[in-house]
């Protein structure tokens, strides 16, 4: 045994440490991602916002991308996104926050707004429930139809967002691509 005279706890680091690399393995793989795929769209099932993903690359724990991701609701399609990036730290999860580097787009199509979500009972916290912090938006192209606004627009769009407890922060700037 090429382990004789090492400790219990020792083995028990090695198996640790072993499981550990082997997860970092497994998560990084194409079935990984498609299980993630498949758990999003589950868990929006349930919910006023469906959201499908196609093209999901990259790493789970730190960069994903994905080719195209739709938002709908009960009423349909109301968000197109293409080329879409999210860069993100996971382990702040353990401290109750969600700190998001960057969520990038080279195209969104904002096909209508979503329908109206279900009342919050008075006194009842909206909004993540836990921290949240978004540091980057960057949309290349965000496409506004004229059943929105007076006429037809495309504007890139950057900014961030914050919403700490009863906190909210938020910061977008539009600039107009297709005419003044």
């Amino acid at each position: 045994d090429s382990l004789t005279g090492v400790t219990a706890d020792r083995r028990l680091q090695l198996l640790l440490i072993a499981a550990l690399v082997g997860t970092l393995l497994v998560i990084d793989t194409d079935w990984a991602r498609a299980r993630l795929v498949e758990a999003i769209a589950r868990a929006s099932a349930d919910s006023s916002a469906i959201v499908t993903i196609e093209g999901l690359r990259g790493h789970p724990l730190d960069r994903l991308e994905a080719t195209h991701v739709r938002l709908a609701d009960a009423d349909g399609t109301w968000l197109e996104i293409d080329d879409a990036a999210l860069s993100w730290t996971p382990r702040d999860l353990l401290d109750g926050r969600i700190k998001i580097k960057s969520i990038a787009a080279a195209r969104a199509r904002l096909l209508r707004l979503p329908a109206p979500a279900a009342t919050t009972p008075a006194g009842a916290r909206s909004g993540p429930p836990v921290d949240f912090e978004l540091s980057s938006l960057a949309i290349a192209r965000l496409e506004i139809p004229a059943t929105l606004i007076r006429a037809p627009a495309i504007v890139a769009v950057t900014g961030s967002a914050r919403w700490h407890r009863d906190e909210r922060d938020l910061a977008l700037e539009l600039e107009r691509l297709d005419g003044p």
